[in-house]
C-alpha cells in the first residue's frame, strides 16, 4: 500500500492537470487514505477524483467511464460511513449502484466483474444501513449480495464468507441467534479454505462468532473470540480504530458480566480513548462512554455512572439522527440508576426508548425487555409490588416474542426480579418457584447460580418457619379450646 501511495504521488507530479488517468490516480489514493483512517485525505482525494470524472465530455476519453465513476463515488460513500455520516454515505453509495447496473451487451468475463463490483455497493448499503439500524434493508442488501457472489464466484470464495459474516452480525441484531451462527458457520467454513488465520476478515467473522456466544450466555467462548479479532487487528499493519474499538467493548462486556469491574473499566476507558482521539463523533463515541458508565455503576458508584450516561445522551442529541439505535441505548442506560424520586423522567425515557425500537421495526427487541425490568426495578423502590410483578410479566411477553433461546440472560433476570418481589411480599412460595424458573434458564458457568442457589435455601428455610410457626399456633389454639 505504501509502495502504490508512493507512485500515484510521483505520477501526480508528473502528469499534466487535463490527464485523464488522474482522476483514477486520485480515487486510488482517497481509497488508500481511507485504509489508513487518514479521513480528510481521503476525501479530498475523492472529491478531486469525482470532479474530474464529472468534467463536460470526461466520459468519451475514459475507458470503462461508468465503472471508475462508481468506484469514486463507493470509496466517498465508505468515508462518509466511517465517519458516521450514514445519510451521505448511502447517497454517494447509491450514485455507484446506478453506474453498476447489469449490461448483456458486455463479454462475459466483464459482466461478471460488474456483477461483483455491484455486489460490493448492495453489501456496503447493507453495512450502512445495519448501522442506522434498518435491519430490513440491510437484510434486502446483504441477500441481493449473496445472490450476486453465489452466481459469479467460487463457492469456497472469501467475498461469499464475507457477506455469509456480515448477515450473521444482523441476525444477531435482530435476535435470531440461531441464523446468525448457522451464517457464521457458513462464513468459517469457507474462510478456513481460502484466507490465512491473520486476516481481518477472519477477524470479523471471529468477532461476529463472539457475539452469537455473548447473546446465549456463553461468555468463555465468546470472550475467546474477541480476543483473537483484538489479536489480528492489532498486527494489521493499517490499524483500524474502529474496529479496536469494538473489540475491546466486547471484551469489556464479557468482563462486566464476569463481575471483573475495574478490569472492565480499564478496558473501556481504552476503547474510548481509541475511538474519540481518530473519529469524535462517530456513534461508538456515545456507546463506549455507556459502557464506562456500566462499568461504574457495577462497582456501585451511580454518581459517575449517571454522569458518563448523560455524556452519551448528550452525544446522541447533537449529533446522531432521532430514532437512532445507539440513542434509545442511551435513554435506557440514564433510566437504570434513576431513583424513585426520578420516575416522571425515566417513564419520559422508556417511552422514548419504545418508540424507537418500534420505528426500527423491532417490537420485542432486547432492549424493550430490558425497559420493563427496569420499570419493574423502579416500583420495587416505591415498595409497590404488584405494580413491578405487573411489568415484569410484560417483560415475559416480549421474551417469548423475540423470540429468545431458552438459556438467555434476560430469562434470569426476569425471573431473579420476579423473586425478590415476591421474597419482598412474605410470598416465599412464589419466591421459590420464580428462583427455579431462573435456574431452569441460567447458562452453566454463571456466577449467578451460587447466589440463585443461596435465595433458594433461604425460601426454604422460611417457608419451614412459617409452616413451623403455623403448626404452633394451631396447636396452641386447639389445646386453649380443649381447656
Amino acid at each position: 500500500m505504501r509502495w502504490n501511495n508512493i507512485s500515484s504521488q510521483i505520477l501526480l507530479k508528473e502528469l499534466p492537470s487535463n490527464n485523464v488517468d488522474l482522476a483514477l490516480i486520485h480515487n486510488n489514493l482517497g481509497y488508500t487514505y481511507q485504509k489508513m483512517n487518514k479521513f480528510p485525505d481521503a476525501m479530498n482525494h475523492l472529491n478531486i477524483s469525482i470532479d474530474l470524472y464529472l468534467r463536460p465530455n470526461a466520459y468519451q476519453h475514459i475507458n470503462r467511464f461508468n465503472r471508475k465513476l462508481a468506484s469514486a463515488y463507493n470509496n466517498k460513500g465508505l468515508v462518509h460511513s466511517d465517519l458516521g455520516e450514514f445519510t451521505d454515505a448511502l447517497e454517494y453509495i447509491n450514485n455507484g449502484l446506478s453506474l453498476r447496473h447489469d449490461d448483456a451487451t458486455l463479454p462475459e468475463n466483464e459482466r461478471k466483474h460488474l456483477a461483483v463490483e455491484r455486489s460490493c455497493s448492495h453489501e456496503n448499503l447493507g453495512i450502512v444501513y445495519r448501522a442506522m439500524c434498518n435491519y430490513k434493508q440491510a437484510l434486502y442488501h446483504l441477500e441481493e449480495t449473496l445472490h450476486i457472489r453465489n452466481n459469479y464466484l467460487p463457492p469456497n470464495h472469501y467475498m461469499i464468507a464475507q457477506v455469509y459474516n456480515n448477515l450473521s452480525i444482523v441476525y444477531c441484531l435482530i435476535g435470531n441467534p440461531l441464523k446468525s451462527l448457522e451464517c457464521t458457520e457458513l462464513a468459517l467454513t469457507r474462510q478456513i479454505q481460502s484466507l490465512p488465520e491473520n486476516h481481518p476478515h477472519r477477524a470479523a467473522m471471529y468477532n461476529s462468532l463472539g457475539e452469537v456466544y455473548y447473546s446465549q450466555g456463553q461468555y468463555p467462548m465468546a470472550l475467546l473470540n474477541f480476543e483473537k479479532t483484538l489479536s489480528i487487528y492489532k498486527n494489521e499493519r493499517t490499524g483500524s480504530a474502529l474496529r479496536e474499538t469494538v473489540a475491546l467493548s466486547n471484551i469489556g462486556s464479557v468482563m462486566i458480566v464476569q463481575e471483573n469491574y475495574d478490569g472492565a473499566l480499564q478496558i473501556f476507558l481504552q476503547s474510548f480513548a481509541t475511538i474519540e482521539c481518530e473519529q469524535p463523533r462517530h456513534p461508538r463515541v456515545a456507546l463506549c462512554l455507556n459502557n464506562i458508565g456500566f462499568a461504574y455503576r457495577n462497582k456501585g458508584d451511580h454518581s459517575t455512572a449517571i454522569t458518563y450516561f448523560n455524556r452519551a445522551l448528550k452525544f446522541c442529541q447533537s449529533y446522531l439522527p432521532e430514532n437512532s439505535e445507539t440513542t434509545a441505548i442511551s435513554y435506557l442506560s440514564v433510566t437504570s440508576v434513576l431513583t424513585e424520586n426520578e420516575y416522571d423522567l425515566a417513564v419520559e425515557y422508556f417511552e422514548h426508548v419504545i418508540s424507537i425500537y418500534n420505528h426500527i421495526g423491532l417490537p420485542h427487541h432486547q432492549n424493550i425487555i430490558r425497559c420493563h425490568i427496569y420499570h419493574g426495578r423502579l416500583y420495587r423502590k416505591m415498595h409497590d409490588h404488584q405494580s413491578a410483578l405487573a411489568w415484569y410479566k410484560k417483560a415475559i411477553f416480549h421474551c417469548e416474542n423475540a423470540p429468545l433461546p431458552q438459556r438467555h440472560p434476560l430469562w434470569v433476570m426476569i425471573y431473579t426480579s420476579s423473586g425478590t418481589e415476591c421474597h419482598l411480599m412474605g410470598d416465599f412460595s412464589r419466591t421459590l418457584i420464580e428462583y427455579e424458573y431462573a435456574l431452569q434458564h441460567i447458562s452453566d458457568d454463571s456466577l449467578e447460580i451460587p447466589r440463585i442457589h443461596s435465595e433458594i435455601d433461604l425460601c426454604r428455610r422460611k417457608i419451614i418457619e412459617t409452616d413451623v410457626r403455623q403448626t404452633i399456633a394451631f396447636m396452641l389454639d386447639t389445646l386453649g379450646n380443649i381447656q
